[in-house]
């Protein structure tokens, strides 16, 4: 019966830890790091002419105060510097930074306003001039953003797995 109750602790902290979210509540903020993208696509198209950088924040509205809002933040390297886009909202909001991230590295800050967010994603994506009036696409793909308390049940899962693996070597 030990086992079993270990085991079910083990498959629920590591299911929680993938299925993770982030509440943020006013004043509070994420950022997302990232320092190599993926190519994603090619003959897209751009109203700027040096391409963009673009980072889309993603939330749960089931989860979140109705009129919430908050700002996303772009950086070229880090949050020391000043943001090369900005945008505020509420819902999905998109921030775009012209001319940003050509080195597919950078960070994107969200910052919670007004209310409590609940966020679920983000994806960062960059589109650099490749000729002929068409544009390169570099993405993230969708990253879940992370709860720090799905992270340490995830952590809680993968110890019990360990312990329970080392338990049935050593009978």
């Amino acid at each position: 019966m030990k086992k079993l109750i270990v085991l079910v602790l083990v498959v629920v902290g590591l299911n929680t830890s993938i299925h993770a979210q982030l509440l943020l509540g006013p004043g509070q903020s994420y950022t997302y790091g990232f320092n190599s993208l993926f190519p994603y696509g090619n003959g897209l198209s751009s109203p700027y002419p040096n391409g963009y950088g673009r980072a889309i924040f993603y939330t749960d509205a089931a989860g979140s105060t109705p009129g919430a809002s908050f700002t996303v933040d772009l950086f070229e390297n880090d949050t020391s510097e000043t943001p090369v886009g900005t945008a505020t909202g509420s819902g999905n909001v998109s921030a775009v930074g012209p001319d940003a991230w050509h080195d597919f590295q950078g960070a994107a800050r969200v910052t919670v306003n007004s209310g409590n967010v609940l966020f679920d994603s983000v994806v960062v994506d960059v589109f650099i001039p490749s000729g002929f009036g068409d544009f390169d696409q570099y993405s993230s793909g969708t990253v879940a953003v992370p709860e720090p308390g799905a992270i340490k049940l995830g952590a809680l899962g993968l110890v019990g797995l360990v312990g329970w693996t080392f338990s049935r070597r050593h009978r």
